[in-house]
């Protein structure tokens, strides 16, 4: 259920309203179609209504009903996971006799396009019939779809795996090993000095957890995705709250005392994306965690906390999800550097380093060390503690959870937490990196396989460099977070003519793609646009879809970068700026880049400064 969906049935379920089953004979010559009534007038007209099964007419009002029927005593969360529990039973019996009916529904479908083959078979379809075979078709694929994304075989480690329990019990077994620390030697890092939060930072950390804190975290959440393994998505604790509230503030003050809660919360389910087509590798595959919702919460309300703090203690080195830094950052540093010292004819090596499996390798102990040093108090460190040791696993394997096993190391993708946990770890890199013992440290290790050095101007040697360290050696142009690195970046921008703004051409037809898409769906078949481009560019509250054009945004992203130069002064991506071209404007602007010196990107940048009124 989406968005619009739901706020239709809310609607319904305000008013009072439920669809009248048509049993027997068509009622007032409808047939089968829907008609909503309220619930006086079912009960006085039509008594029949409700003896018909209670599991059918299923509204919003249902699982408030079935919660609040449900006794339970224990703690707090453990009386959330027992009605959870319950009510999940419920849904799953109505989702599988009226809601879902999966098989019936694809053997309905499947009917319909075999009705049409054979009667193209024998005649000519009309234009209108014709029409009708082709959405018994898309009916069809949409229902065929739902189990179609499955494994058939999978290579783990070089060995093929073909029978179903032999794929669900290798896939299960790779990722408990995966997860799992062994016992070797690990660096001690008490002798590092780290940038420390404030004692009264650390303190509001440990503040306790209020109603309207909670509140706003819960409706910053997107509703709509994966539910974990408890199936409950965010929008059913979104659009139960009222009601429910009471007890998800118990269980937050029962986190606060105890730094902990209910383990069965934070079961994980892991589904395998594929980071390719066709993929078979387990190693092409990215596993991403389904969180339980209740768990998701509180580490939200927790990484909401901890982003406020995260880049006191985070050097400006790193720019990934840290406040006012954006990872496009470090691309135009290492592209100024890289101008620079070819204009100047200096010699240098760059060092692209992977991070061997990131998330899944960083060490709980020596993760939960590095905040202290930060400066983050016991509570904290316990509370996560709490979030990181509890949490069991199962990988979804072609819809079914194989294995159910702990970690004891790793972060989760998915985990709110995750990313700024991730980072703090990642800063004690920027020490260790020259005693050459972080991966002793902190369980990271350096993928050679996929790392290369990279010569900036004539470099001897380079070849033996290269064995000495194990990697691979590069050239520019090459790729650095996606995005082009290296001198021939102009010529990659602007072979076509491209200045500061996106070609006529490419904006053409990029927004040709997105019309076909609007009109023909996921099939991108060419329909009749019913719309003018231009409306559909309008803003929603005046009756548009509030799509942007490509040109303005275009334009407004590159303008942001000057906005950023004046009000970002401690980013490190601006002090290079800074240096690199010097300033003017009482230190709000840096000086335009003439000649041949600077590279194509801030170059370009700069003189988008008219589109924003800068002069």
């Amino acid at each position: 259920m989406n968005s619009a969906m739901r706020k239709f049935a809310e609607i319904v379920d305000d008013l009072g309203l439920m669809d009248l089953p048509l049993q027997g004979e068509n009622l007032l010559g409808m047939g089968d179609k829907t008609i909503r009534h309220g619930q006086d007038w079912t009960g006085s007209l039509c008594p029949l209504v409700g003896q018909t099964n209670s599991m059918g007419l299923i509204s919003v009002g249902c699982p408030v009903r079935w919660w609040q029927g449900i006794e339970v005593r224990g703690s707090a969360s453990y009386k959330l996971a027992t009605k959870m529990k319950e009510i999940k039973q419920k849904l799953k019996v109505w989702n599988r006799e009226v809601f879902g009916k999966l098989e019936s529904n694809k053997s309905l479908a499947l009917q319909q396009v075999e009705f049409w083959d054979r009667e193209e078979s024998e005649r000519i379809l009309t234009v209108e019939e014709t029409e009708l075979k082709k959405e018994a078709k898309d009916n069809y694929r949409k229902w065929r779809s739902r189990r179609n994304n499955s494994l058939e075989r999978i290579k783990i480690n070089g060995e093929w795996l073909i029978e179903e329990q032999e794929i669900r019990e290798g896939i299960a077994n790779a990722f408990q090993s995966l997860l799992s620390e062994d016992m070797g030697w690990k660096a001690d890092i008490g002798s590092l000095q780290f940038d420390q939060i404030s004692l009264q930072e650390a303190e509001n950390l440990e503040r306790p957890f209020t109603e309207d804190e909670i509140h706003v975290a819960l409706m910053e959440m997107n509703g709509d995705k994966a539910p974990g393994p408890d199936g409950f998505t965010m929008a059913f604790w979104q659009s139960c709250w009222e009601f429910i509230k009471e007890e998800i503030l118990e269980m937050f003050k029962d986190f606060y005392d105890h730094s902990s809660f209910l383990k069965s919360l934070n079961n994980t389910f892991l589904v395998l994306i594929p980071k390719k087509s066709g993929a078979e590798d387990l190693r092409d595959f990215r596993p991403i965690s389904l969180l339980g919702g209740l768990y998701k919460l509180l580490a939200k309300v927790l990484a909401n906390r901890l982003k406020k703090v995260v880049g006191k203690v985070v050097s400006t080195s790193q720019n990934a999800f840290v406040r006012g830094r954006q990872i496009l950052d470090a691309s135009l540093i290492a592209n100024e550097v890289i101008d620079t010292w070819q204009k100047q004819k200096e010699k240098g090596i760059i060092c692209k380093l992977d991070i061997e499996k990131a998330y899944d390798s960083i060490n709980w102990k020596f993760l939960l060390k590095v905040l202290q040093k930060m400066g983050f108090g016991s509570k904290w460190v316990g509370w996560m503690w709490s979030c990181l040791s509890s949490a069991k696993f199962s990988v979804l394997v072609n819809g079914v959870p194989a294995g159910f096993f702990p970690s004891t190391k790793g972060l989760r993708q998915g985990d709110p937490l995750s990313p700024y946990l991730f980072i703090m770890g990642m800063e004690v890199l920027d020490v260790l990196i020259r005693r050459a013992v972080e991966g002793a440290a902190s369980g990271l290790r350096i993928n050679l396989a996929k790392s290369e050095i990279i010569p900036v101007g004539e470099v001897v040697e380079m070849e033996e460099l290269a064995v000495e360290l194990g990697c691979r050696v590069g050239t520019l142009p090459s790729q650095y977070l996606g995005l082009p690195l290296g001198p021939q970046i102009e010529r990659l921008i602007y072979g076509m003519g491209w200045r500061r703004e996106m070609p006529k051409v490419v904006v053409r037809r990029i927004e040709k793609v997105q019309r076909d898409f609007l009109w023909g769906g996921g099939n991108m078949e060419r329909k009749v646009h019913l719309v003018k481009w231009e409306v559909v560019c309008t803003d929603k509250d005046k009756g548009g879809l509030g799509l942007r054009k490509l040109a303005l945004l275009n334009k407004a992203l590159l303008g942001k970068w000057i906005w950023r130069y004046a009000c970002d002064k401690d980013n490190l991506w601006r002090q290079v700026i800074k240096v690199k071209y010097g300033q003017e404007g009482l230190d709000w602007r840096p000086k335009k880049a003439n000649g041949a010196v600077g590279v194509g990107v801030w170059k370009e940048i700069w003189k988008n400064q008219n589109g924003v009124g800068i002069t």
